[in-house]
């Protein structure tokens, strides 16, 4: 009785201090045996615009990294956009000859594409929706997602001669919060578990 309570304050605690402009529920990551409880990238119209409007064959979210790929949630409280951005390098810099193979498995019916970074390298309805080659820039892509519960599967596999080093998941308004999965072994596989859920009434 008393975890249960101890558990129902830490969740009235969570959300009381969760700004108001956040969709309602929570948004999870599991990677291997570590569950990450993710906070979306906070923005509004003109920076969504700026990120899915890229020039010089990139996507410029302002948090790219030389030799990194990162996964993120974003929400835009000014159009109610919710989303999922996988990004990787950075413009100019780190890897010069890289690849990425992305599977995403079960993802919602709902879900549509915001931007494909090269056009054609990231689409929902192929398999893998995933298939990048890039040289000194980025790569990636981005897609909306319904306001719902629903959980799907991100399978990863990177290559090339120079290829990227780590993985991580960014999280909190301005995707400061940096949580490290991995270091890249080129050819193996990775997977990463994310999802959004609401809290159901705890009963006593």
């Amino acid at each position: 009785m008393k975890a249960r309570i101890g558990l129902y304050f830490v969740f009235l605690l969570f959300f009381s201090v969760v700004p108001a402009e956040y969709p309602s529920g929570y948004f999870y990551a599991i990677f291997r045996e570590d569950t990450f409880c993710i906070r979306p990238v906070i923005t509004d119209s003109v920076t969504e615009a700026e990120w899915f409007n890229y020039t010089s064959s990139s996507i410029h979210t302002g948090l790219e990294t030389a030799y990194e790929t990162h996964f993120f949630f974003f929400y835009n409280p000014m159009t109610g956009n919710i989303g999922f951005v996988i990004q990787h390098n950075i413009d100019e810099t780190g890897t010069d000859d890289a690849t990425c193979i992305l599977y995403l498995d079960g993802i919602p019916s709902a879900c549509s594409l915001a931007i494909s970074d090269d056009p054609g390298e990231f689409n929902l309805s192929a398999y893998p929706q995933g298939n990048w080659h890039w040289w000194d820039n980025t790569d990636g892509g981005a897609f909306y997602i319904p306001r719902d519960e629903w959980q799907f599967t991100i399978r990863v596999i990177f290559g090339g001669p120079d290829p990227i080093r780590t993985m991580w998941f960014l999280s909190g308004d301005d995707g400061s919060d940096r949580i490290y999965l991995d270091t890249v072994i080129t050819g193996q596989e990775d997977t990463i578990i994310v999802g959004h859920g609401f809290l159901e009434l705890l009963t006593f």
